[in-house]
């Protein structure tokens, strides 16, 4: 199977689309562990607080991908 996104600079384009599409969330990440705070169901905050952790974690690895890419070019 070939791949579309072989050179680093598409690489760089597809990581940075992507880096878009997840911004709009982080605010409804916040939004949601707080009214789940106020409801103070135990259950839905940890669920929301290992959502978010995950999220950025995967929003700051994918960042220094595109670091890293950023140097090979």
């Amino acid at each position: 199977m070939m791949d579309i996104y072989s050179d680093a600079e598409s690489k760089i384009g597809k990581y940075n689309r992507l880096l878009l599409f997840l911004v709009p969330f982080i605010p409804l990440l916040f939004f949601s562990l707080i009214s789940v705070s106020a409801n103070s169901w135990l259950f839905m905050q940890v669920i929301d607080v290992f959502l978010l952790v995950i999220y950025f974690v995967s929003f700051f690895k994918l960042w220094q991908r595109i670091k890293d890419l950023k140097k090979q070019v």
